[in-house]
């Protein structure tokens, strides 16, 4: 008999490919609930979350076009907190990482908060994972930094083409509500202009899907700057947009760069093992 479990609501990253990701802790956590409830998920991940023998409950069929995604939010999380309330544990299962742009995970937590249940996080493989590798990007190089995109549009923040940066959602600039229908080119103008502020027009940008499927590889495609508005149709609500960095940072503190290397420096920066 498995022994009761010390929190009311899990919340759950179960990766990016169908359910190859699904780390063995998520694996435990699902083995306690009675109930989890998805947003997104392929029908192999239902199924394999239906082999723990608990109950599933799906929400993604009860979007409407043009309506605030927030408002099927808000039904999700409330509904997670009922199910805690009367029959914990239960869970919220995610594609990839729970606390990575999933605003349902952040309303799940303020009315567990709220109502005074227990909650867990446990991590998933994020799409950020799977770009490092789709892309061959090494964080430790040149640092990274990551914007969603509608925020870039609104707030402007200066971007530096001396930094690699991720743009996320670029499928869905310019609206939080949601809709199935197709982009017109006009939807990524605005943001087009934005980076041609801080990059050439012939500077190479990446249009990044990691793959979601063992079946289908990573799907990118590199465009300049200028071209994002003609390859409107290969921006998907999956898109991530990826610039690497234009330009290579000088070396500003020479001294200290020589020293990096030098054994009797590290001798001075560190003391003996007694």
């Amino acid at each position: 008999m498995l022994q009761r479990s010390a929190y009311d609501v899990y919340l759950l990253g179960l990766g990016i490919v169908s359910n190859l990701q699904v780390t063995r802790e998520a694996e435990d956590a699902l083995r306690a609930c009675q109930k989890v409830f998805f947003l997104y998920a392929a029908p192999n991940t239902i199924d394999y979350v239906k082999s723990f023998d608990v109950e599933v409950v799906q929400m993604e069929s009860l979007y409407q076009e043009g309506e605030p995604r927030t408002i099927k939010y808000r039904m999700l999380a409330e509904q997670v907190i009922s199910a805690a309330m009367t029959d914990p544990p239960v869970a919220l299962a995610v594609y990839g990482h729970p606390t990575v742009l999933v605003m349902p995970s952040k309303m799940v937590r303020a009315l567990a908060s709220t109502f005074g249940l227990r909650v867990k996080i446990l991590p998933g493989i994020s799409a950020l994972d799977c770009l490092i590798v789709d892309l061959d990007i090494d964080l430790g190089t040149n640092g990274i930094v990551m914007y969603e995109t509608n925020y870039v549009l609104v707030h402007r923040p200066p971007l530096d083409p001396f930094i690699p940066c991720l743009l996320w959602q670029a499928g869905v600039a310019e609206t939080r509500l949601y809709s199935s229908k197709p982009s017109r080119p006009e939807r990524f103008q605005r943001l087009q202009d934005y980076l041609l502020q801080y990059y050439r027009h012939t500077h190479k940008i990446a249009l990044a899907i990691s793959a979601t499927s063992p079946q289908v590889g990573p799907h990118i495609t590199w465009v300049h700057v200028d071209q994002l508005v003609q390859s409107y149709k290969n921006i998907t609500a999956l898109s991530t947009l990826f610039i690497p960095a234009e330009r290579k940072r000088k070396i500003v503190d020479s001294q200290l760069a020589a020293l990096l290397d030098d054994p009797a420096h590290l001798d001075n920066i560190t003391r003996k093992c007694s």
